[in-house]
């Protein structure tokens, strides 16, 4: 169903049967439609890019609808939550690179790797003369 610009009604008028399915139903049903053709009432088809969005500090919604995703701020700090899934801290750093591959994999590091693993093993090297170590680039076999 097309949209109708709605009537506009005078004080004491009658409403009849045909203007209530004209004005009022024709018009629910073209908005239960959301067919986005541009035309009036149905919105644009396209949607711009999102410049800018401002949050308001709220506590963590409840799950969103399946095939969406929340974003809000607590403490002014953003999260996000996808639907059936737990609010997750939105981490944004200037520079994905600053910490160092290395260091993110030592004994101490954010993902920590074994060190000197047996052969077949992925893990770091030290220098070394064991089994299982590197050798310098010096050293004579």
């Amino acid at each position: 169903m097309a949209w109708t610009t709605p009537k506009t009604w005078v004080t004491g008028e009658m409403v009849t049967e045909s203007d209530l399915d004209t004005y009022q139903k024709a018009n629910l049903d073209a908005l239960s439609g959301h067919g986005h053709s541009n035309a009036a009432g149905d919105g644009s088809s396209t949607i711009g890019n999102l410049v800018k969005t401002t949050f308001t500090d709220a506590t963590a919604p409840s799950a969103p609808d399946t095939g969406t995703t929340s974003i809000y701020t607590v403490s002014g700090r953003p999260f996000y939550r996808a639907a059936g899934g737990a609010s997750t801290q939105l981490l944004i750093a200037a520079d994905v690179h600053a910490q160092t591959h290395a260091s993110a994999h030592q004994p101490s590091g954010a993902d920590v790797m074994e060190v000197d693993a047996v052969a077949g093993t992925g893990s770091l090297r030290t220098l070394g003369t064991g089994s299982q170590q590197a050798a310098a680039g010096n050293h004579t076999h």
